[in-house]
C-alpha cells in the first residue's frame, strides 16, 4: 500500500466525499485542538488515556511518514481522533467505539465540516472491533482515496490504544524500524506491559493489513 497527497477537488463521479486541505497556522492549529479537548472533556471518563493515545497516534504517524506519505491534514484527523476516540464511553460501555462515531457527528459544539466529522468519526470508531467496511455508512460515504487513509490512520491509533492497554501511561516513547517484512517497535517502558502485549496481539491485524508487513513489538525497560 503506498499512499500520495490527493489534490483539492470536490467530489468524484461517484459523488463520495473529497476533503480540502488544512490550511491554517500553528496557532490557528492548537487554539482549534485544545478547543476540542475542552469539549471532549464533557465525555471522556479518562483524558490522560486519550491524551497518551494523542501522544502515541501522531509520534507513530511522524515517524513513519516516509512510508505513508500523509501530511498536517491527515496528521490533524489523527489528533482529533485521538483526543475522541473514547468519549462514547459516556454513553455506556457497550459498542462505546460506534457511541463515539454517533457523538462525532452529532455533537454540534466540535469545530468540524460535515465531511470532517465522517473522516474523523470513522478513525475513532475503528479503534477497536471490527476493520472499515463499505457496509458502513459512514466509511461507505468516503472516496477511494480516504477510505485508504482512513484505514492507515485507524490502524495507527489502534497500535497507539494497544500501547496504553492499561491506561497507566507505561510506554514513554517509540521508534518503528521498517523491514523488508516487519515492523519492528522499539518501545521504552516504565513497568509492566503483559496488558499492552496481549491487546497488541489483538489489534495488530488492520495495521499489518495496511503496512503488508508483520509487526513485532520490543519492550526495553527505563533505567
Amino acid at each position: 500500500m503506498e499512499l500520495r497527497g490527493e489534490k483539492n477537488v470536490k467530489k468524484d463521479e461517484n459523488g463520495h466525499k473529497e476533503i480540502k486541505p488544512l490550511v491554517i497556522s500553528t496557532g490557528e492549529h492548537e487554539k482549534r485542538v485544545e478547543q476540542i479537548r475542552e469539549i471532549a472533556r464533557k465525555y471522556d471518563l479518562d483524558p490522560e488515556h486519550s491524551d497518551t493515545v494523542r501522544r502515541l497516534s501522531l509520534e507513530l504517524f511522524d515517524k513513519l511518514s516516509d512510508w505513508h506519505l500523509m501530511g498536517e491534514e491527515e496528521r490533524y484527523w489523527l489528533e482529533c481522533a485521538a483526543i475522541l476516540h473514547d468519549i462514547g464511553w459516556s454513553q455506556g460501555p457497550k459498542e462505546h467505539h460506534k457511541s463515539s462515531l454517533k457523538l462525532i457527528l452529532n455533537e454540534q459544539e466540535f469545530p468540524f465540516t460535515s465531511d470532517e466529522r465522517y473522516l474523523i468519526g470513522s478513525i475513532a470508531r475503528y479503534h477497536r472491533k471490527a476493520n472499515p467496511k463499505n457496509s458502513h455508512f459512514h466509511f461507505a460515504a468516503l472516496n477511494s482515496g480516504n477510505k485508504e487513509k482512513v484505514r492507515v490512520l485507524a490502524s495507527i491509533i489502534r497500535i497507539a490504544d494497544g500501547l496504553d492497554a492499561s491506561h497507566s501511561s507505561v510506554v514513554t516513547a517509540i521508534n518503528p524500524k521498517i523491514k523488508s517484512d516487519s515492523v519492528i517497535l522499539d518501545c521504552s517502558v516504565t513497568d509492566d506491559t503483559s496488558r499492552e502485549s496481549e491487546s497488541i496481539l489483538k489489534k495488530k491485524d488492520l495495521f499489518e493489513s495496511v503496512i503488508r508487513r508483520k509487526l513485532i513489538v520490543q519492550w526495553r525497560q527505563k533505567n
